[in-house]
């Protein structure tokens, strides 16, 4: 059971990194927007 809490918790944990990245790309991307080329 406690196997089970733990991989859950790992993927939580992982998928909370993953968004942050995305979200980091996102906000990058929409600061360069208006640079030219």
């Amino acid at each position: 059971m406690l196997d089970k809490m733990t991989n859950r918790l790992d993927f939580h944990g992982n998928a909370l990194i993953l968004r942050g990245e995305r979200q980091r790309i996102l906000a990058s991307n929409i600061a360069n927007a208006d640079t030219p080329g």
